[in-house]
């Protein structure tokens, strides 16, 4: 389900856009995971079946939780993502997880969290997240954009039923594919964001010129995305 549009016609995201200039986003929950704690990543499906643990649940919401704190007195909204990066249909079958709905219970555990929060709750926004088919670090893995479409249709539809505010394709290493998934999220009439990996001279890691590969979208998809982001990029 959809949330309500305002009367302007954008979505209360895109009215957030709108009135803020900053936006904070939870960051490197995968990376704390990894580095911070002892429960290890699913090879597949990275750490998406932890809403089905108690105990790394809990945890997740811990750390969700530590980034609502943090931004909560300054008044400036939050995006929280879901723990989906990697839970295209093709890994949630490796995984053995195709009997449950891995997305939509990685949005139910975020709108829990968000209705825990109190008056901050109105600056809370969660995005549905999904990432690239094969090494986000490897272009060579990338599929086409025809091929893109199809293969993140699945997760795209089932992040939307659940009512995200937002959909983000993060640690995309290639062109190709970020056509084809914007196309996917596109279709879905929800504002989305594309996330590359870039190169410190302003390459995409198959070498394409970042401000070509926005071009790129923006010319090509029927409906643009709301922005731009890179992650998973040295600062330096």
């Amino acid at each position: 389900m959809l949330k309500p549009q305002n009367p302007s016609g954008r979505s209360q995201f895109e009215e957030a856009v709108q009135n803020h200039r900053l936006i904070f986003t939870e960051g490197a929950v995968i990376e704390r995971l990894r580095r911070e704690f002892p429960y290890g990543l699913d090879p597949h499906i990275a750490h998406a079946a932890y809403v089905y643990q108690p105990e790394r649940r809990d945890l997740l919401r811990r750390i969700y939780r530590q980034y609502i704190d943090a931004v909560a007195p300054s008044g400036v909204p939050l995006i929280l993502f879901t723990p989906t990066w990697r839970a295209s249909a093709e890994r949630l079958l490796l995984a053995a997880l195709t009997s449950r709905d891995v997305n939509g219970d990685g949005v139910r555990m975020l709108a829990g969290l968000r209705s825990e929060a109190g008056m901050v709750a109105p600056n809370i926004f969660i995005g549905g997240l999904l990432g690239c088919k094969g090494d986000a670090f490897n272009p060579r893995d990338a599929l086409t954009a025809a091929e893109a479409v199809v293969y993140h249709a699945f997760q795209v539809e089932s992040l939307a039923r659940a009512g995200v505010d937002l959909l983000c394709a993060a640690t995309l290493p290639a062109l190709s594919e970020a056509i084809g998934i914007a196309n996917s999220m596109a279709a879905s009439g929800i504002p989305y964001l594309v996330s590359f990996v870039v190169r410190p001279q302003g390459l995409l890691l198959d070498g394409t010129p970042l401000e070509d590969a926005i071009s790129a979208i923006d010319s090509t998809v029927p409906h643009r995305p709301l922005g731009y982001m890179a992650n998973c990029t040295h600062p330096a």
